[in-house]
């Protein structure tokens, strides 16, 4: 029976209400905590700024909660936010929840106005006094009895649990300065009879209601009492329409996003963010309807923002689900029940759907695994009881301009979407998959094994059954089976990984069983890596490093479970900086790479260096500068290498070099003096600038290695040197020779190489690659040292900056592997000890073959810059151990002197006793584009319908500093090869001797249509056209015109310091063979945000400047009106500048489709 306090029952009980003369004093109320089955229900209000509601509980009181009508809080540390201007006078706004125990929160009435920005904060700002005041709010507090004590819910939001023992119930219930009880007493749980559905109570969350009007709602109530669904009201729902991204008309390029730091309590109607206790949801019921007209598209996410600092990483898992009948998208169940009348347009009622929605729970299984409040293992010291629902327009990928952030926001249209009741289900049997081995990361000789820690919520023992999906790195797949009983309670059940070779794994688990009649099912998703024996024996000699954030970023602080990562991986550095005692490292045979740039030593405080020097007395190696660049530096290629005239440096550069030298010097004397031994790095900086001090000839008494920082980003590794990317070490190696520093070393700094797999970036198999080919060409450079990446992914919202998701393992605590673990791995243990050689002549500039020298074996590390194909070396013996990028033995066979190896572009090694003596290409392989509706905007089939602009473009030649190009001595002419109509194949370039023109500098041709721009019909979102390539590292660019007039081409940069179009080489004429080389088309978003397509595109106007806005779209029909092709008379190929096999390339069909990846 609901049992109730009126307010005539309160007043009589020495009335808690205020009067209007003032506030009454202090008064107490006494109550029950009620059995389960029904739970405390208080609704009250604080009355005034400084009203206080207390409900204590127990007798000696075991919690206490306070709610205190407040201000809005004083401006705050977290850097992300909107700062509030000092003479802003926010009353009035918030009510604080305090727990005994310290636990608080912030419960913004009034929006939290730091989630604002421009004309929108100021808005806030000025409507402040308008605003509903929060001492005038009636909240409700529900208090409930769990096993473990009493959970507390304010206004349908979770707070927490604090511990209560099973005989006390006491409760008092206090209010003074104005706060005032208007109702409490026990009502039904809504929790009763199924401990495995979580009705939520949306009443609280009214601010998220809209304005659009509902009315009649007819629904079929018995189906829904299932699902806890009944209650259905109108009057009660979330409109998802209100979800939007609010910085995004800023875009703003910072690397800490105030969208990861929002909650449940921020006030912010665009936010639908809701607070739910932590467990194992598997999917929500969704009592919904779809506005009439707008999008039935909405995502669903379960996961965590944390609410301090600089926020939580991409601990979320998306699921994005169509409601719409006739073609329903994500959903495991869409069925109708009944309809309900949304709108003013006379519609007579729009269908009501019950919908299941799988959530992504098995993508935070760090969060469902972590437990307590252990500051070092934990979320450092954060509550870990809850968990953020939240409900969004779709959820696509953000990837900014200047691929600085990797990122998803929701971009998509308006939803459409009403929810009028949300519950969670959870399973009576949980599975959590553990790892006793730091990283999931095993040796296979030390039966590796992971561990099913299953929760058994039943009385009684239960059957589990676990499908497997366990998919390799090439994406090959293996099914397992495995079923186990599992008793009540919590159990741990071993999962031996049998029968499977080296390498990295996906692997995607389904659990299921059947209790009680009821069928349930729970689903698994983890990483992990299966590595041979360890049999390196490299040291501190070894080159190898990566960074480690040691705590900072929410990464993993303690060593004892980082530093085995980097012995697995064979490598033996970390960043200087090291937070720990050395006997840790010296246990996982790490140390600094170097000591670290300390530029306020001086030469009568040189303690830092000592220190240092004691504590890691094998580290020989000393930075000067951090970071350090040249005011105003240029970022085109050094004058010495392009042939142009030189830039002399201003006088305040010239001043600034001055000082820097000065500094250089002071730190040379001191450190020679404290360590003669020491090798000193001038470093770490971009390579343009470090290479001036080749041009100022410092003394090398000063220094002993050019020190270069190249972020390398999502830049192709094998692309032609920018200063920024992987073969930007032939800038610094040129430099060095042009001013007489014969051989002297170019090595880089502590932190370099940072490819990212966050949203938009690199595929975890393309990071793979790409780190291995990054460290080879290091290798190939003999560079001293090599550290790349990060170890572990951060876990705040830094997550999205080009170097927050640059690990090779994924974020703490579980440290789940990425194939670049592996890959690299690999790559130490194959070279372990081993000494560059020299680069095998392959016949082609887009094969290597590189030459290791290990002990009495050669080690051949074979990869394609794009694509795949079967090499042949030649050998005067069996080889010995060969395997690929993930430690997979090859299967070579040898047969007449020869053996077939597969060279594709993760890299593989050969070892044998006989060096390679001959290396035969076998033919080209490239993947399919696949495209829906391919449309040949033009055939291409011969030179008459084509010319090559006789002027040239000017403005394009000149379009990027680093980019030097020239207008190119290009032939066209017709292929030779036939086709079966008896018309020539395609157009031939051919690229002939320019004499006077640098090496490094591109030759470019206009290619346009004789009879003009070339129609194409429809709207696709992809344009290329077929490339038969000789990995001379060209290039094709293409353009198109729209309908207004403007024209669009393919190279879209910063002015012309930074091209920001096609860092990935996919239209970069690296390959052998016919390619389909494509881009796709600039296109934005339904809310208007740009789609990652339009980083790669300019927009001209009819005037000739180019349109700065980031969202004009191309206005449709559009039309080809030309391509522009870069070629290279020789490209940096391994360390030397070399021509390709041919300087002709051929083209084809240019084709236009939509894909269908």
């Amino acid at each position: 029976m609901r049992r109730t306090f009126s307010f005539a029952m309160l007043l009589t009980c020495g009335s808690l209400l205020a009067s209007a003369q003032g506030a009454a004093p202090p008064a107490t109320v006494q109550a029950t905590l009620p059995p389960a089955g029904e739970v405390f229900r208080i609704r009250a209000t604080c009355g005034a700024t400084g009203g206080q509601v207390v409900v204590a509980v127990g007798s000696p009181e075991a919690a206490r909660l306070t709610l205190t009508g407040a201000d809005c809080p004083a401006q705050n540390k977290d850097y992300a936010m909107t700062k509030i201007p000092k003479e802003a006078e926010l009353r009035d706004g918030t009510i604080t929840a305090v727990f005994k125990n310290g636990s608080r929160f912030t419960y913004h009435i009034r929006p939290n106005p730091r989630f604002y920005v421009g004309k929108e904060f100021e808005a806030v700002l000025r409507q402040w006094e308008q605003l509903p005041a929060a001492s005038q709010h009636v909240f409700t507090l529900l208090l409930r009895r769990q096993a473990e004590g009493v959970e507390w819910w304010l206004d349908g939001r979770y707070l927490t649990v604090t511990p209560l023992d099973a005989d006390q119930s006491a409760l008092a219930l206090t209010v003074s300065g104005g706060g005032a009880l208007a109702e409490t007493g026990a009502v039904p749980d809504p929790l009763a009879g199924s401990a495995h559905l979580l009705p939520l109570d949306l009443a609280g969350y009214s601010l998220h209601r809209g304005a659009l009007p509902a009315g009649e709602l007819q629904v079929e109530r018995e189906a829904l009492r299932a699902r806890r669904l009944e209650g259905a009201d109108p009057a009660v729902r979330l409109d998802v329409g209100l979800s939007r991204w609010l910085d995004q008309s800023t875009d703003s390029g910072g690397f800490y996003d105030r969208f990861y730091m929002r909650g449940a309590f921020d006030g912010l109607p665009e936010s639908l963010v809701l607070r739910v206790p932590k467990r194992h949801y598997t999917r929500a019921w969704i009592l919904c309807a779809v506005a009439p007209g707008e999008s039935p598209w909405m995502t669903v996410r379960i996961g965590r923002y944390r609410e301090t600092w600089d926020g939580s990483g991409m601990s979320v898992g998306d699921t994005h689900v169509k409601i719409d009948p006739g073609a329903p998208e994500g959903l495991l169940e869409l069925r109708p029940v009944g309809t309900i009348r949304l709108g003013t347009n006379g519609v007579a009622g729009v269908p009501l759907f019950l919908a299941s929605v799988p959530l992504a729970t098995d993508k935070i299984a760090d969060y469902l695994q972590w437990e307590g409040l252990d500051p070092k293992r934990q979320d450092f010291g954060e509550r870990l009881d809850w968990l953020n629902l939240e409900f969004s327009r779709r959820i696509g990928t953000r990837l900014a301009l200047n691929s600085g952030i990797f990122d998803a926001k929701p971009v998509g249209p308006r939803s459409g979407v009403q929810i009028l009741g949300v519950t969670l289900q959870s399973e009576p049997i949980q599975v959590l998959v553990k790892s006793e081995e730091p990283g999931f990361s095993f040796y296979l000789d030390r039966k590796p094994q992971l561990l099913l820690e299953t929760r058994n919520l039943t009385a009684a023992a239960q059957t589990v059954t676990m499908q497997a999906r366990i998919t390799d790195f090439d994406g090959r797949v293996v099914n397992r089976q495995l079923e186990f009983k599992a008793a009540p309670g919590t159990t741990t059940t071993p999962w031996r990984l049998d029968n499977l070779p080296p390498g990295w794994y996906d692997a995607a688990l389904v659990f299921d069983g059947v209790v009680a009649g009821e069928a349930w099912s729970q689903k698994a998703s983890l990483n992990f890596a299966l590595l041979p024996p360890d049999e390196r024996r490299a040291g501190d000699e070894s080159p190898y490093g990566t960074w480690w954030f040691q705590g900072s970023h929410y990464t993993e602080p303690d060593p004892a479970r980082v530093l085995p990562l980097f012995h697995k991986m064979g490598f033996r550095h970390c960043p200087p900086g090291v937070k720990s005692a050395p006997p840790i490292f010296q246990k996982y045979q790490v140390t600094p790479s170097m000591m670290g740039y300390m530029g306020r030593v001086t030469p009568s405080n040189t303690l830092p260096m000592q220190t240092f020097m004691t504590n890691w007395p094998t580290v020989k190696t000393a930075m000067i500068f951090h970071e350090t660049s040249l005011k105003g530096l240029s970022t085109a290629l050094p004058h010495e290498l392009t042939g142009q005239p030189p830039e002399p440096f201003t006088d305040e550069q010239r001043a600034q070099l001055g000082t820097l030298r000065a500094k250089i010097e002071e730190q040379a004397a001191i450190i020679r003096g404290l360590d003669p031994e020491m090798k000193i790095m001038v470093g770490n900086g971009a390579t343009i600038f470090n290479s001036i001090w080749f041009r100022e000839k410092l003394p090398t008494n000063l220094w002993d290695y050019c020190g270069l920082e190249m972020a390398m980003q999502t830049m192709h590794p094998e692309s032609q040197p920018t200063g920024w990317n992987t073969q930007s070490f032939w800038i610094a190696r040129q430099m060095a020779a042009i001013y007489g520093y014969a051989d002297f070393p170019v090595t880089t700094c502590f932190e370099v190489g940072y490819r990212s797999t966050g949203p938009g970036g690199l595929s975890f198999k393309r990071q793979a690659d790409w780190y291995a080919r990054d460290v080879l060409h290091m290798l190939a450079w003999r560079s001293p040292h090599i550290n790349v990446a990060l170890i572990i992914d951060v876990n705040a919202s830094y997550y999205t900056s080009r170097w927050g998701a640059t690990g090779v393992f994924q974020r703490s605590p579980l440290h789940l592997p990425k194939p670049a673990f592996v890959s690299l791995a690999t790559l130490t243990l194959m070279l372990d000890g081993a000494v560059y050689q020299r680069a095998v002549p392959t016949g082609s500039t887009g094969v290597y073959c590189l030459e290791f020298r290990k002990g009495r074996d050669q080690v051949y590390a074979i990869w394609c810059s794009r694509g795949s194909r079967p090499v042949e070396l030649a050998l005067a013996g069996d080889p010995g151990r060969s395997v690929d990028s993930m430690g997979r033995d090859l299967g070579l066979r040898y047969r007449n002197g020869r053996v077939s190896v597969p060279a594709t572009e993760s890299p593989c090694y050969v070892t044998s006793r006989h060096p390679v003596t001959d290396f035969v290409l076998g033919a080209p392989v490239h993947a399919a584009v696949p495209l829906a509706e391919p449309q040949v905007v033009d055939a291409m089939r011969g030179t008459a319908a084509w010319r090559l602009v006789a002027e040239g473009d000017e403005a394009f030649g000149n379009y990027c500093l680093y980019w030097p190009m020239v207008k190119g001595d290009i032939a066209i002419g017709e292929t030779a090869d036939a086709q079966a109509d008896g018309k020539a194949a395609g157009i031939r370039l051919t690229l002939r001797p320019q004499p006077g023109v640098r090496d490094i500098v591109g030759r470019y041709a206009v290619l346009e249509p004789v009879d003009g721009p070339r129609p194409i019909t429809g709207r696709p979102d992809t344009l290329g056209v077929w490339v038969n390539g000789n990995s001379g590292w060209g290039r094709i660019y293409f353009e198109f015109t729209d309908a207004r007039g403007q024209r669009w081409l393919s190279n879209r940069s910063e002015g012309v310091d930074w091209d920001f179009s096609d860092w990935e080489g996919e239209t970069s004429i690296n390959h052998d063979g016919w390619r389909f080389v494509s881009l796709p088309l600039p296109a934005c978003y339904a809310s208007g945000y740009y789609k990652p397509s339009m980083r790669h595109w300019r927009c001209i106007g009819k005037d000739g400047a180019t349109v700065e806005s980031k969202t004009a779209e191309p206005v449709w029909p559009i039309a080809l009106s030309r391509l522009y092709v870069l070629m290279r008379e020789k490209l940096v190929y391994v360390t030397e500048m070399t021509p390709p096999a041919s300087p002709s390339i051929e083209l084809r069909d240019i084709t236009a489709g939509t894909r269908r990846d």
